[in-house]
């Protein structure tokens, strides 16, 4: 799932893209990725780091 508004901050939608475990059942790690860029640039569809997130999915991790 991309662009989950998860909250806001003075009416500005915060996002972020969710990307479910492909295997098992019943509660699945979670990997929480923050990019980097100071919070005033970057994004989120992206960075170093970023390019492992479908290993880890499935691996059976639920990365956000």
């Amino acid at each position: 799932m991309r662009g989950v508004t998860y909250c806001a901050a003075q009416d500005v939608p915060l996002l972020a893209d969710i990307f479910f475990a492909q295997s098992g059942e019943g509660p699945r790690p979670l990997i929480i990725y923050i990019h980097g860029g100071g919070w005033s640039g970057g994004s989120r569809a992206g960075g170093s780091g970023f390019e492992g997130q479908f290993l880890f999915v499935q691996s059976g991790f639920t990365v956000v």
